[in-house]
């Protein structure tokens, strides 16, 4: 029996060894990025600051504990960050950072739950920040959620824009006063990465022989029959 393989076959072959291989990097890569994503080990590979919590596999930052320009200082942020993305005066709270090196075009994806515990006017707010680009970014407030409400269980994905040594943060503050705590859990910070542009050239050659000895294979069972 002649065992028949068209050119579209071949290719696909090729293609799909190059997309294995891409993909093999691309989670080796994603893996040795952010360490202890989903806080199973406590705070390990994370600095904290304030009065947080990782016992139950997420993390859990409460609005006490630290002042904001301790906070600001902590994540890397400029004076005033935090007060420009909330709209209001942050007084105190919480925050995590972990530090990691990331190609351009990685993404960075995790789950959060904001939870207020406060009242309007007492916009308390809960926010993650990259640096050194993309600074501060509001996650939700008393505001979005209503007196004492909640966000729901939410996820969020972003790319990085350039290689280089970033610093990932999250934070919850109080806003007004420093009272009536709100709380922010974050879990599951993933890093989905790309190939470096000095792999592409290899992955790209381990194709083209995979689908060379494709061709040489089915040429050979032709000949045979």
């Amino acid at each position: 029996m002649v065992t028949s393989f068209s050119k579209h076959s071949l290719t696909v072959a090729g293609v799909a060894a190059v997309v294995g291989i891409t993909s093999f990097v691309g989670v080796g890569s994603a893996q040795a990025a952010i360490i202890n994503g989903d806080f199973s080990s406590g705070f390990s590979g994370w600095s904290t600051l304030g009065d947080t919590d990782a016992t139950s596999g997420a993390a859990v930052l409460n609005t006490l504990g630290a002042d904001l320009a301790d906070i600001e200082s902590f994540l890397g942020l400029p004076t005033g960050a935090l007060a420009g993305i909330s709209g209001t005066n942050p007084t105190n709270g919480s925050a995590i950072k972990q530090s990691f090196f990331a190609n351009a075009g990685t993404t960075i994806s995790f789950d959060w739950f904001f939870q207020a515990g406060d009242y309007l006017p007492f916009n308390d707010f809960a926010f993650y920040s990259l640096v050194p680009t993309g600074g501060a970014n509001l996650l939700s407030n008393v505001a979005a959620v209503g007196d004492f409400g909640n966000s729901g269980q939410q996820s969020l994905s972003f790319l990085i824009p350039t290689t280089g040594n970033y610093t990932l943060g999250f934070g919850v503050l109080n806003a007004l006063d420093f009272g009536l705590n709100s709380s922010l859990t974050i879990d599951n910070v993933n890093t989905t990465a790309v190939p470096t542009p000095a792999l592409l050239p290899g992955l790209l050659g381990m194709g083209v022989a995979a689908l060379r000895k494709r061709k040489g294979e089915a040429t050979e069972e032709a000949s045979e029959a």
